[in-house]
């Protein structure tokens, strides 16, 4: 997980990182009361600043990259033109609870 984060840090060096919080673990097989493998999701909810057309040109990078990420909620807002900010959470699942160790 830390090469999928660093490439969605590092894709484009014309925004800025404003904010980068980790979301906590979900055990989606917990309320099936299942003993097989259990299968985790992992969150993260990312802040960047930037213009609109790059923002929109790192989404379009972000699909691309060969990890699956799961979309949950992207905000767009603009307090001063040119520059808009873009909060956005996304997902991964995982077999492993500690999915980023530093």
């Amino acid at each position: 997980m830390r090469e999928v984060l660093r490439e969605m840090l590092e894709r484009d060096k014309r925004l800025r990182l404003v904010e980068l919080k980790t979301l906590p673990v979900a055990d989606l097989t917990a309320a099936q009361g299942q003993s097989a493998r259990r299968i985790f999701r992992h969150g993260i909810e990312l802040t960047v600043a930037g213009s609109y057309l790059d923002l929109y040109a790192y989404l379009a990078a972000l699909e691309q990259i060969p990890t699956q990420l799961y979309w949950g909620r992207v905000e767009m807002s603009v307090a001063a033109y040119p520059v808009a900010t873009l909060k956005m959470t996304v997902y991964t699942l995982s077999f492993d609870q500690a999915w980023l160790v530093v």
